[in-house]
């Protein structure tokens, strides 16, 4: 009978005939033991042994069977050896990846909850502030916000009434957007320096309000696959041919849509959906979301500035380097 021989990492060989059939048996009647024996080669194997990920051979009748299970401790063991050998050498499956970077737009890129506000104290000659208008989760208050007459820009779906609404009328007013300090400076710089990938996540009506919404950040950001360009795409977080037929939350669609590695936001509820999701999320600090709600104190950023050393402090313990300073 030939013996098989395999070679290992170091040029020399082993011979897998020759592993002991006493150390399943040691197996069999003696876990324990036999583990006491398997820890020599390290902790990782000792780990897999005890987590089921080795294939342990229940009756060991015949050298194939040792064989396996043999090369099974081998490949284990060769991994081991290697992380051990190259202890900073990056997650394998971040080596030929870029990360992906998500940011809302109303309230995080353009401050248009406050636009909305300002614009609807003019026009309607009230005095709100913006966190009377709007709520932790960026949400307005539409008994508030809402004049009903015959000449309304908007129409009720259901009674068929019109009405104009600040805040709709506000997104519509892309001349007068008011682009948040920072915001574009932090994310050319994510890009450049991780080659993140960067998509625009937004609740807007994409039925309506499509065109504006690629003008403004086409104006003050870039849109598409151009040099100069920073955000590479644009989503409708309600927009069908995008999630599908099935309503998703914002969590899931940055999951399983956009495999998003970090998420920008100023509504806490969205915040907490992408957070379930596991992804790695920061809130942008903004008048109206900063009381009713149990956020962590340390993913709320005062500004783009902190936003940055968040983000790229996230995108570091995840695997990710710079690529350029």
């Amino acid at each position: 009978m030939s013996v098989q021989k395999k070679q290992n990492r170091w040029g020399g060989f082993i011979s897998l005939e020759k592993v002991h059939l006493s150390a399943v048996r040691c197996l069999r009647n003696s876990l324990t033991l036999f583990a006491q024996t398997v820890l020599d080669i390290g902790r990782k194997l000792r780990s897999s042994l005890f987590a089921g990920m080795l294939q342990i051979p229940q009756t060991p009748g015949s050298l194939s069977t040792t064989r396996d299970f043999a090369k099974e401790v081998i490949m284990f063991y060769n991994v081991y050896m290697t992380e051990q050998l190259n202890p900073a050498l990056p997650n394998p499956e971040i080596l030929n990846k870029r990360p992906v970077i998500v940011v809302d737009i109303d309230g995080v890129l353009f401050d248009t909850p406050q636009q909305a506000v300002d614009r609807w104290n003019h026009l309607r000659g009230t005095s709100y502030r913006v966190e009377d208008i709007f709520d932790h989760n960026a949400k307005h208050n539409k008994d508030l916000f809402r004049h009903w007459h015959d000449d309304g820009v908007e129409i009720d779906t259901e009674t068929g009434n019109k009405f104009d609404d600040g805040f709709y009328g506000a997104q519509k007013d892309i001349a007068n957007y008011l682009l948040i300090p920072g915001a574009r400076e932090v994310l050319e710089r994510l890009k450049r320096e991780y080659g993140a990938i960067l998509h625009a996540l937004t609740a807007r009506n994409k039925s309506n309000l499509e065109d504006v919404t690629l003008t403004a950040l086409g104006e003050h950001f870039g849109v598409g696959e151009n040099e100069d360009d920073i955000i590479d795409e644009l989503h409708f977080s309600g927009d069908p041919d995008f999630i599908g037929e099935t309503k998703a939350d914002k969590g899931t669609i940055l999951r399983d849509k956009l495999g998003a590695n970090v998420m920008v936001e100023d509504s806490v509820a969205n915040a907490q959906s992408s957070k379930k999701a596991n992804v790695a999320t920061f809130v942008l600090k903004r008048a109206y979301n900063q009381t009713g709600h149990d956020w962590e104190s340390d993913a709320i950023a005062p500004d783009w500035d902190t936003l940055y050393t968040m983000i790229s402090g996230s995108l570091e313990a995840q695997g990710f380097k710079k690529i350029t300073q």
